[in-house]
């Protein structure tokens, strides 16, 4: 954001356990989203388990959908 964070002060820092699920190796990170033709499937558990691995699956069957309505 073209500033500096030099001058800010650390207010707290909290650890929330299992927040996050584990992922031991080897983990798939990029499944389809495609289970059968016209059926999709999204969620956090088809990339990485957090708030942005259910975004990227959300968008990646959208994008799966998306093609094979085009042909």
């Amino acid at each position: 954001y073209g500033t500096g964070t030099d001058g800010w002060t650390l207010l707290a820092v909290r650890s929330v356990e299992d927040a996050l699920p584990a992922m031991p190796p080897p983990q798939p990170l990029t499944r389809t989203t495609r289970v059968a033709p016209g059926r999709y499937v999204c969620g956090d558990h088809r990339a990485t388990g957090s708030v942005q691995g259910a975004l990227a699956s959300g968008a990646r069957a959208a994008r799966e959908v998306l093609s094979d309505l085009r042909g």
